[in-house]
């Protein structure tokens, strides 16, 4: 298996990183990551970046791409990245693209595979979930503001009892 490199924001974010496999774990926050993730790999870059932060992590990203590497965009927690000029892409040959889980879940047999996907993952050992907290029904108030404050340590469960 190749390996995982993590970029979070805080120290909290870089254990669950960890927890769930990544190899190396870099605080964007406190480290450049660009210049760690070309330490990690001897100058080359990442072949593939997943991002869900998009504003403050973009530009960094496609730096830290290897040649004819991929960026991913699939959320905005510190809002919309910056627009560039496509022909900027051309010098490495990147790719940039984005994603909504939305778009691949337009039917209900799509929405059943991935959901499939997602306990065959957990039954087999390979994906770890991380519940961050068990909030009661009655203090969904918080729950709210732990996902709008970017506290996702993981999912947040409300429960009805």
């Amino acid at each position: 298996m190749p390996e995982s490199f993590g970029t979070v924001s805080n120290e909290g974010k870089a254990k669950v990183a960890k927890e769930a496999g990544a190899s190396d774990v870099i605080l964007y926050t406190k480290q450049n990551f660009v210049q760690e993730i070309k330490k990690l790999t001897n100058g080359q870059g990442a072949d593939l970046i997943i991002d869900s932060v998009s504003k403050t992590t973009f530009a960094g990203n496609l730096e830290a791409a290897a040649l004819r590497g991929t960026v991913v965009i699939y959320g905005a927690a510190s809002g919309l990245a910056d627009p560039i000029v496509p022909n900027s892409l051309m010098a490495r040959s990147l790719t940039v693209a984005g994603g909504s889980l939305g778009n691949y879940m337009r039917t209900s047999e799509e929405m059943l595979d991935r959901a499939n996907d997602v306990i065959k993952g957990i039954e087999e050992g390979w994906l770890k979930l991380h519940i961050h907290a068990v909030i009661p029904l009655a203090d969904a108030a918080k729950a709210h503001r732990l996902l709008e404050g970017r506290h996702r340590m993981g999912k947040v469960v409300l429960s009805v009892a």
